[in-house]
């Protein structure tokens, strides 16, 4: 009898922690707010029929380029319900503006998972330090995080010189 009760308390264990974690994307309420402070909560609004709903805010950088930099938090899903990823990224149109975007970009993706009672995956935060790729199938999350440099047509500078931006995504979603 005691291993038919330790097996069901072990059984409704694990259902309970694969509900939780799948609650997350199902708590629009939080998501909206995973970034406060580094970045403002974002909206929920239904896009049309079949489109889906969407949530984004977005914030410039300090630049000292003609073209702002940006670095903005998403959320989207197919219903109201759920959303079916969340999305920190950064525009940086300058050279000098990449320690701040990868700053911000760590910074958010720190307070999300904070927000969202996770821990930050292991070797996240050094990616995202030192531009490099990442990817992780964790705490019933899917990350991915992905640097492109040199993307689009050269953007000129103030001192005359051009820079091609340099894009950074960290995509969340659930397992």
């Amino acid at each position: 009898m005691k291993g038919k009760i330790l097996f069901g308390v072990l059984a409704l264990s694990f259902v309970s922690m694969v509900s939780a974690q799948q609650n997350i994307f199902t708590n629009i309420g939080v998501l909206q707010k995973a970034a406060v402070p580094i970045l403002s909560s974002v909206g929920w609004k239904d896009l049309g029929s079949g489109v889906g709903f969407y949530g984004s805010s977005q914030i410039e950088l300090p630049t000292s380029g003609f073209v702002p930099s940006t670095v903005r938090y998403s959320i989207s899903g197919k219903t109201g319900n759920r959303a079916d990823q969340a999305l920190i990224s950064a525009f940086i149109a300058s050279p000098r503006d990449l320690s701040a975007g990868r700053a911000k970009v760590e910074a958010a993706a720190t307070q999300w998972f904070k927000s969202v009672g996770k821990p930050v995956p292991a070797g996240l935060i050094a990616a995202i330090k030192t531009g490099k790729p990442f990817q992780s199938t964790a705490g019933g999350l899917s990350l991915q995080y992905v640097v492109e440099r040199g993307m689009g047509s050269p953007i000129k500078q103030p001192d005359g010189t051009s820079y091609r931006c340099t894009t950074m995504d960290l995509t969340i979603k659930p397992l």
